[in-house]
């Protein structure tokens, strides 16, 4: 339990209920919920409710069907806690910073920490972590908003009662450049006239998700695309030829992030396809097998020269082309094979655009 600054809950009613008891065993207030709160984790139900506080409640009490499940009272003393750093002056910067904290409690008590980060001097706060048990914690600064005006506020519980410390004076953290993510699949192939649809999107730490006129879209072969997290461009009107396409935002204060894939265009499109199916041979020491055949054809709009390799001399492959579409027929020959299993990989590989490859196993046994 942590005792803070917060706007409570309006718990839906249930079978549930926190019960909130003053020093001689008389109730205060009743909260009533339900057990929607949380998902089931290894048994248990975990939920957090933010209640109204009372400071004369010494003892809350959880119970089911109004029957007590659990209890907690107040200890006789509130623990101690006083922030080391940052206390005030201070600049955030590069990999990570060290946050640190010295506590002490009275009675001996456990006691857990929430740590909380300020952008705008004690205004508004948000968690850094919650039921951290040691007095220092590590924290990357590219994940806070950038500052001339941070506090960082710890908050230490002995499990009822709470007692807090924060930044004597601001600190600052440096400006950060909008994270920007795409989409879309890096490596995409297109054709002819497809649609080429880019999605992606900037976040500033500063000031949230980024709109549609703060995102450009570029091509290292044919510059600007246009704004926004999506845009759809036909491919006849890109260059034919592999794309670096990048996603560049820039925040209000001007600093930029960007991220790039690669996306290829071409005018017509044909891939390479393959029978994949194994092919399994069985024979005896020395006798040569029947012959199998792979079909091997394209998808798209012109045929595509092929060629196939086998990975063990046991494997002996006989073309009817060179071009699809087309058979490879495929048979072993066991001689100096000892008894026993054998497999092998023959690869295909063509002129085709986007997947030049394939691959299909072979296995022999010798009898």
């Amino acid at each position: 339990m942590y005792i803070l600054e917060s706007k409570p809950d309006t718990p839906e009613p249930g079978a549930y209920s926190i019960r909130f008891e003053d020093n001689t065993g008389h109730e205060i207030i009743t909260h009533t919920f339900n057990s929607e709160y949380g998902d089931l984790f290894e048994g248990f139900l975990p939920f957090t409710l933010v209640l109204p506080w009372d400071s004369n409640i010494t003892r809350i009490v959880l119970l089911k069907d109004s029957v007590e499940l659990a209890s907690r009272s107040a200890s006789a003393n509130k623990p101690e806690v006083r922030l080391v750093s940052p206390n005030g002056g201070e600049m955030l910067t590069g990999e990570f910073a060290t946050i640190s904290w010295s506590a002490s409690d009275a009675d001996n008590d456990t006691l857990r920490y929430v740590v909380q980060f300020s952008d705008d001097n004690g205004n508004t706060w948000q968690a850094l972590t919650v039921d951290w048990t040691d007095t220092t914690l590590e924290i990357d600064p590219s994940f806070m908003s950038g500052t001339e005006t941070g506090l960082i506020r710890v908050l230490a519980s002995d499990g009822f009662h709470t007692s807090q410390d924060q930044s004597d004076t601001v600190f600052s953290v440096s400006a950060k450049a909008p994270r920007v993510e795409i989409d879309t699949h890096d490596g995409a192939t297109f054709a002819s006239d497809q649609t080429v649809t880019l999605e992606g999107s900037g976040y500033d730490m500063e000031g949230g998700q980024l709109p549609d006129s703060f995102l450009q879209w570029s091509s290292n072969l044919d510059g600007i695309l246009g704004q926004g997290e999506s845009i759809s461009v036909n491919a006849q009107q890109l260059s034919e030829g592999t794309h670096t396409i990048t996603l560049t935002a820039q925040d209000s204060d001007l600093q930029t992030g960007s991220t790039s894939i690669t996306i290829h265009i071409y005018r017509e499109f044909s891939s390479l396809s393959v029978d994949e199916i194994p092919l399994s041979f069985t024979t005896r020491q020395g006798v040569p097998t029947t012959e199998q055949y792979i079909s091997v054809w394209h998808l798209g709009d012109h045929p595509v020269t092929w060629s196939a390799t086998a990975d063990q001399s046991w494997i002996i492959l006989r073309s009817t082309g060179s071009n699809t579409p087309a058979d490879l027929i495929v048979s072993t020959n066991p001689a100096g094979l000892p008894v026993g299993t054998y497999t092998g990989t023959i690869t295909f590989t063509s002129n085709a655009e986007g997947i030049n490859s394939k691959t299909v196993s072979v296995t022999l046994v010798v009898q």
